[in-house]
């Protein structure tokens, strides 16, 4: 009798004595198949059962040459991949494992743009982000592939990245809201001052030891240095972060941020998912926004592109750029009119910032029998703060009467004497207000000089 032999199916007797017969493959839950052995009804169920089922990963020990998996493995392998980080490392291995599994056994030199296109689609559709991550590891696998031999081309270049935008920053008034429900003695709080007053990213934050407190600063080893390099930071302690760390709580004496067991506590961001949504905030106020909050800060406060770096361990200052773009705009355009406002610049009286080129108000006659320091009648007539030099002197009394112009002014240039007024005159005159005999409340074009004279002595 012929034996018919079959991949996956499995029979037994039961307790009746009935044989039973079931295709079951790895990982999978069993098929039952009716009818007698090679008949039309058993092949259509074990048909039908194969097709359903996902084809099995392939073993490390029969790999098909030139398939993914054999290219993926020896990248893995390369010297590429061996100078990335060691998060970087775990996070393409992460990438690339259900890739290998779906389509490890196909050959890599068979693999069509179509083809690649549609892998990183089916991704994207629900999961944008992993989509440019898987993008990136398959283009570097891919380059790998072309070092190698195995093709001509990279069928993953020239395919567009899902924009994905970018972290919301925390605003004060929301930095405020959580603080208000999670006072200082809770690990919530404790979580939030870590990420908001050292500026730096969740997994950095787990790491924090207690010993590496030295001096009122922290030390900070951070994740992205490159291999081979140590990115060690020494992050001053802010007197809130202070306070934060001393009401605690303390669990365990090695980490300074750790779980209810004194274990240190990985998962940060869904730490601070939980706690966001228990104090009332919006889904988009992430552990990353903390981060941002604190660099906004610093950019409110005048900080300097570099001294914001020195913080957070950027290397790149564009990068500092894009974490600061959405520092508040209404205290930074305040800040020089906040300045100007307190200086003694004729356009700002009565302390409004009334800039000069838009000051286009007229007062009219002085009062009536109002004169200046030489005896000459006040007139009102032009613009206040227009900033020419006929300006007239503001009125007594006004917030602006006391100012002093501070630009300098020259001595008119010397001149032949043809008549008149002698050239030396003038010339007195100029030395005589340098050197702080006289000061003028208005500028000396807006009085004749004949008048001048005479108000002198002359």
């Amino acid at each position: 009798m012929a034996r018919i032999k079959l991949r996956y199916v499995n029979e037994y007797r039961d307790r009746h004595g009935k044989i039973r017969r079931y295709v079951r493959l790895p990982g999978s839950r069993g098929v039952p198949l009716p009818g007698l052995v090679g008949s039309v009804e058993f092949m259509a169920a074990y048909q039908a059962a194969m097709a359903t089922v996902a084809p099995p990963p392939p073993s490390s020990k029969h790999v098909i040459h030139g398939s993914l998996a054999e290219i993926a493995a020896g990248y893995f392998r390369s010297a590429a991949f061996a100078n990335l980080s060691e998060t970087s490392q775990q996070l393409y291995r992460w990438a690339l494992k259900p890739i290998v599994e779906a389509h490890g056994h196909r050959l890599v030199r068979d693999l069509p743009k179509s083809a690649a296109r549609n892998i990183i689609e089916a991704i994207g559709a629900s999961r944008p982000g992993m989509a440019n991550l898987t993008l990136a590891v398959l283009s570097n696998v891919m380059a790998y592939a072309i070092a190698t031999g195995v093709r001509a081309d990279n069928p993953f270049t020239g395919l567009e990245r899902y924009r994905l935008g970018t972290y919301h920053t925390w605003t004060d008034a929301e930095l405020a809201q959580y603080e208000r429900r999670w006072p200082l003695g809770t690990r919530e709080r404790l979580a939030f001052a870590l990420l908001l007053y050292t500026t730096q990213r969740s997994g950095d934050v787990v790491k924090m030891m207690r010993n590496d407190i030295v001096n009122g600063c922290i030390r900070v080893s951070q994740d992205k240095a490159r291999k081979g390099t140590s990115n060690e930071l020494m992050i001053p302690i802010h007197p809130a972060l202070a306070r934060a760390l001393k009401a605690g709580p303390v669990v365990g004496m090695q980490h300074v941020l750790t779980n209810e067991r004194g274990q240190p506590l990985r998962k940060l961001t869904k730490f601070i998912e939980r706690a966001v949504q228990a104090a009332g905030l919006p889904p988009h106020c992430v552990a990353h926004g903390l981060r941002k909050a604190g660099l906004r800060r610093l950019a409110e406060h005048g900080s300097t592109t570099r001294e914001i770096a020195a913080m957070s361990g950027h290397r790149s200052l564009t990068e500092i750029e894009r974490y600061t773009a959405r520092a508040d705009q209404a205290r930074l355009a305040g800040r020089p009119a906040h300045l100007a406002r307190q200086s003694s610049y004729p356009g700002f009286a009565g302390g409004s910032p009334a800039w000069p080129h838009c000051a286009a108000q007229s007062h009219g006659p002085a009062h009536p029998g109002e004169r200046d320091q030489f005896g000459l009648p006040r007139h009102r007539h032009l613009p206040v703060g227009c900033g020419d030099r006929d300006r007239p002197a503001p009125r007594a009394g006004s917030a602006s009467h006391h100012w002093q112009d501070p630009r300098p002014r020259r001595a008119p240039p010397r001149r032949r004497h043809r008549g008149g007024v002698h050239p030396s005159a003038t010339s007195r005159l100029s030395r005589r207000r340098r050197h702080g005999h006289i000061k003028l409340h208005a500028p000396a074009a807006a009085v004749t000089l004949p008048a001048l004279l005479a108000a002198h002595g002359q």
